[in-house]
């Protein structure tokens, strides 16, 4: 069942005709192609374009309504799952800004009054180079480092940086997922962007108060999400470990499977895979059925860029679910940083040991406790994640209001 559309303030304003360009799929899945699906939802389908490439395409019963989708071949998809991923990104990247003229026809007959740019891959690249040719406002989101995102081999990290510099500068709105993602650019590119949040989904229901604490004596905490083999989530296994301890149980959410397990370091009694859970009734079976849910991110040195560049979308729904927050990660981190602003919106750890996780495990065991930081992470996310707050801000920075300041 689609989630239904949201009806804006802003929406009778007359929003240009947007093109989007990316290599992000915009349909309703999860991460950031659920974010892009989320903020297109009530854009008027006559004046919106969808050209995705195609080593990630969307799926047509996932796409938003009415709205024409087109594929830009960029790769070949069984290369990016090979060990010549790094050499096919590499000729991608280079090759990016001069697709700009495959999609002569598309712009001819469409005719864009803005490009909306994803600094994921390479098509970044090839929208800012549309931009440029035909003298459009180039709308740039960021979700993530974009040296990581590029995924191309170490010995082209320095020209990423330096083009993706040139475009960040050149777009008339940089759309960057945190206030401390904005800050680092802007201490490093000396311009502004604006902070576009991620956003609640259009189905959570309007809760007016925190789970009440289950009775459970082995709690239920719970990880949404995406697990990386390299780690880029965070290592979940230590956690495991001391929930198996304390005799408490993690269940994950998403596209793992319980015969990935063992290889993920996660083949305890105690963890379930759950897959991807139906829409229908989602949001109610996590109140009921979870007790903590967990945001973790990577300690590894290598990837501390990325952790406090990238912002975890599953903040945004979890605090309007009304449970509590077990975020875990080094303080530098997005996510920690966040939970530390908003007092009283989760249990923190910031350190890399399994005697933190269970001290702060054994401070969620109280019902109490768990309640209070419910009801401070709710409170943080009406203020910060509501979806028609966020979508019109969006389209403030689209109509030219506003563009560098913050939701």
């Amino acid at each position: 069942m689609k989630p239904p559309l949201v009806h804006t303030a802003t929406s009778h304003r007359r929003l240009p005709r947007l093109l989007y360009i990316g290599d992000h799929p915009v349909e309703s899945t999860v991460a950031s192609a659920t974010w892009f699906h989320r903020l297109l939802s009530s854009y008027p389908a006559d004046r919106l374009r969808i050209v995705e490439g195609n080593l990630a395409v969307s799926r047509p019963d996932r796409r938003l309504a009415d709205v024409e989708y087109s594929v830009l071949r960029i790769g070949i998809p069984r290369l990016m799952r090979s060990r010549f991923r790094g050499h096919q990104s590499d000729v991608v990247f280079r090759a990016a800004r001069w697709a700009a003229w495959r999609l002569t026809g598309i712009i001819r007959r469409f005719r864009p009054e803005a490009v909306l740019g994803v600094a994921h891959g390479s098509l970044w690249r090839t929208a800012a180079a549309v931009a440029a040719t035909h003298d459009l406002p180039l709308h740039l989101v960021i979700h993530d480092d974009i040296q990581r995102m590029s995924a191309v081999t170490p010995g082209l990290h320095a020209a990423v940086d330096k083009a993706f510099a040139e475009v960040y500068r050149q777009a008339a709105s940089r759309l960057c997922i945190s206030e401390y993602m904005e800050r680092w650019f802007h201490d490093r590119l000396g311009v502004h962007g604006s902070v576009l949040p991620p956003m609640r989904a259009p189905g959570i229901p309007p809760y007016s108060a925190p789970a009440a604490p289950s009775g459970r004596a082995s709690l239920v905490f719970a990880y949404t999400g995406s697990i990386h083999r390299d780690g880029y989530q965070g290592n979940l296994a230590p956690l495991a470990r001391a929930l198996a301890q304390a005799g408490h149980r993690l269940h994950l959410i998403g596209g793992v499977t319980n015969t990935d397990l063992p290889t993920l370091g996660l083949g305890l009694p105690n963890v379930t895979a759950l897959g991807f859970l139906p829409a229908e009734g989602f949001h109610d079976r996590l109140r009921r059925d979870i007790d903590v849910m967990v945001i973790p991110m990577s300690f590894r040195p290598e990837l501390s860029r990325d952790m406090l560049l990238a912002f975890p979308s599953k903040l945004a729904d979890g605090t309007g679910i009304g449970i509590p927050l077990l975020v875990w990660g080094p303080p530098y981190c997005s996510a920690v940083q966040w939970a530390r602003q908003h007092v009283d919106s989760g249990e923190i750890v910031t350190a890399d040991e399994a005697s933190a996780l269970t001290a702060a495990i054994a401070r969620l065991e109280c019902p109490n406790h768990r309640l209070r930081l419910a009801s401070g992470a709710m409170a943080a996310g009406v203020r910060e994640f509501a979806l028609e707050t966020v979508v019109d801000r969006f389209h403030d920075i689209l109509l030219g209001q506003g563009v560098t300041s913050r939701v």
